[in-house]
């Protein structure tokens, strides 16, 4: 196999790379973790379980970012309308202010 020249990188990103290739051992012999029986049902089942269980952790957290930004957009649009009241109610003095003063 053709091995990539790496010595222009970053140390940390060369200890990294090494680390990497280290641990992955030959290709042709599978990994320890690896079962050498096939799943039982059982198996399937508590793979299924932990599936199910990172899926609602990912959608609860889903769940909060949508909140979030929903609040964030809320706070956004109150700041506007209020600016724009008080661009409004300035204007509405300003208009009031000139009218009496051209009177004296």
């Amino acid at each position: 196999m053709n091995t990539p020249d790496i010595s222009s990188l970053p140390p940390e990103m060369q200890a990294r790379l090494a680390q990497i290739v280290d641990s992955a051992g030959d290709y042709g012999t599978p990994p320890p973790q690896m079962p050498t029986r096939p799943p039982t049902m059982m198996d399937l089942l508590l793979e299924l379980k932990f599936e199910v269980a990172d899926m609602r952790e990912q959608l609860a957290a889903n769940s909060q970012v949508t909140e979030a930004v929903g609040q964030a957009v809320g706070q956004i649009y109150q700041m506007l309308v209020m600016r724009e009241q008080q661009e409004a109610n300035t204007s509405i003095e300003q208009e009031s202010t000139d009218y009496y003063s051209d009177d004296f």
